[in-house]
């Protein structure tokens, strides 16, 4: 079926941002929210809505929007690479390449994958292929062509590099069949698949080829609406029109420029100030200090998104997390609400379970759990722990993240939990979130929040993933986890993830699920027409973007 085919395809993520997510949950200022499609929280100019809920506007439907210009965005972290296929894992270094550096498809609005360096594309279930058909007339900036070969050359290079998903153990080959159409045949068939195909970035061969992997890292060459000018490490990158971009009269603006600026006092004044049109990442104190003289762009969809969990130590014999008494005591004297109120405001939304509450993957039937510190004292008291017990909180530290677990601290000292907290730095907290690790009492988790949930969970949750070790999880978990693996269709596939919320914490508790990430971004309210934070936290649209 091309695409748009016989049955419509939900939400189903891309594991390659399961990397970035990690990555992600190590160095974002971004505290964890909303759902929904993207709004606005617009300033006080008079040309906004009162309500402040105003969609961005698409350039070419925004009557004051002019052409031309360079677009300067704050960015806090540097990106490590920007143009090898493999290597471009985190959210920023997706949204720092997408100027110049394009994908076979991209996110709707819904969270489907739609072609766009492809013109369709076929799968078979019975053949276990996936046939895609290249738009004609494309070429890279170097001026080599975007073809068939190009292709397979962009997907092996991702293949081989040994991902959770789309590597040398799940396809079978990848073929060119013409100049125009590649065929990947799959050794069992995923009805995820084609949305991790439709999200590998396409570069040019030739430029690896003669300057090599760390050169087109610096300096990438794809088929996007701008080209690479300049990166001067740790001060900016900035990118210039690509004249012969392949659609026609994109990209609107001159150019794109991005300065690295880490401190967020200083990139708030730098906002306030009028030097720059965008601000990334923001912090939450941020967010609230210029929602009222600038546009806030949420991620409401939750599409690419960090959730933010609690979870708990079961391997330890001895630990008291082995009794679900216990963990539920746990989630009952925490209020979530306030904490969300004090510390991110509406950079962040409460949720019961780990997908957004519109999202297809959310069960409505999960209950959750209430802030009810008597409820929590009772059930310590069944579980033998009246007078309460002394355990750790592990997380990686930064500002908001202190705050929140003082709360946490304070709400279980309620119930007489005496919570130590164990701030480390982000390396540490990976070494102990990962197949080595380990942690004692509870640890921070943070998760990709996409439509995934199956394979996100057997990564942090089953007993085959390579995280959180410490989470011994219980026999009907892996069974059902093995059970989704064999979904054929997207109508298994959601009763499978439906069954796994319900499992995760009604039946299990294993983790208290806190909130979900914004993903907010501070915009000047006369930039229009950039996608940003409308279709998936890690992408947008650079050559429809207007100031």
């Amino acid at each position: 079926m091309f695409a748009g085919s016989t049955y419509k395809r939900l939400n189903v993520s891309a594991l390659l941002f399961l990397v970035f997510l990690l990555t992600l949950a190590g160095c974002s200022n971004a505290p964890a929210g909303n759902q929904g499609p993207v709004s606005e929280i617009s300033g006080n100019s008079s040309n906004q809505q009162e309500d402040n809920t105003n969609s961005e506007k698409p350039a070419d439907q925004t009557k004051t929007a002019a052409r031309g210009g360079v677009l300067k965005i704050i960015s806090g972290p540097m990106p490590r690479a920007l143009g090898h296929p493999a290597d471009i894992i985190s959210r920023t270094e997706t949204l720092l390449s997408a100027p110049a550096v394009e994908t076979l498809g991209r996110y709707t609005e819904t969270g489907d994958v739609a072609p766009h360096l492809a013109e369709s594309w076929e799968e078979d279930q019975a053949a276990k292929t996936i046939t895609l058909k290249l738009r004609t007339g494309i070429e890279f900036h170097d001026g080599t062509p975007f073809n068939a070969e190009a292709v397979k050359w962009n997907l092996d290079q991702y293949r081989i590099a040994k991902k959770p998903v789309f590597n040398e153990t799940d396809t079978h080959s990848i073929e060119v069949i013409d100049e125009h159409t590649v065929q990947i045949t799959l050794a069992d068939w995923n009805v995820s698949m084609i949305n991790v195909i439709a999200v590998v970035p396409m570069t040019s061969q030739a430029a690896f080829e003669t300057q090599g992997k760390d050169a087109v890292n610096l300096s990438p060459v794809g088929t996007g609406p701008f080209i690479m000018e300049e990166w001067k490490q740790g001060q900016f990158i900035s990118f210039k029109k690509n004249e012969n971009y392949w659609q026609e009269g994109l990209p609107k603006l001159d150019g794109i420029q991005f300065d690295f600026i880490e401190e967020p006092m200083t990139a708030e004044a730098a906002m306030q100030k009028g030097d720059y049109d965008i601000l990334l990442e923001p912090s939450a104190s941020t967010v609230k200090n210029l929602a009222g003289q600038f546009d806030i762009l949420k991620l409401e969809n939750g599409i690419g998104s960090a959730g933010v969990h609690l979870a708990f130590n079961t391997v330890d014999l001895d630990s008291p997390y082995r009794d679900i008494k216990v963990r539920q005591a746990v989630g009952h004297a925490i209020d979530i609400k306030a904490i969300i109120n004090t510390i991110y405001g509406e950079t962040v939304v409460q949720t019961n379970q780990w997908a957004a509450s519109n999202a297809w993957t959310y069960n409505p039937d999960v209950k959750g759990l209430e802030y009810n510190s008597e409820k929590a004292k009772a059930l310590l008291k069944e579980a033998g722990y009246e007078d309460g017990f002394t355990t750790v909180m592990t997380y990686a530290q930064s500002e908001a993240d202190t705050q929140m677990m003082t709360a946490v601290q304070s709400y279980l000292a309620d119930v007489g939990i005496k919570l130590k907290l164990n701030p480390v730095d982000g390396a540490k907290f990976t070494s102990i979130r990962g197949p080595d690790g380990g942690w004692d009492g509870i640890i921070k988790l943070t998760s990709k929040m996409d439509t995934e949930v199956p394979t996100v969970l057997n990564i942090m949750l089953g007993s085959k993933g390579f995280m959180y070790k410490s989470i011994e999880p219980p026999k009907a978990l892996d069974d059902l986890l093995e059970q989704a693996a064999t979904a054929k269709n997207l109508d298994e596939l959601k009763n499978y993830t439906h069954q796994l919320q319900k499992m995760i914490t009604d039946e299990q508790q294993l983790t208290v699920n806190l909130f979900i990430s914004s993903m907010p971004i501070v915009k000047t309210n006369n930039v229009q027409g950039t996608g940003l934070n409308q279709t998936h936290a890690a992408y947008w649209s650079p050559e429809t973007a207007t100031r």
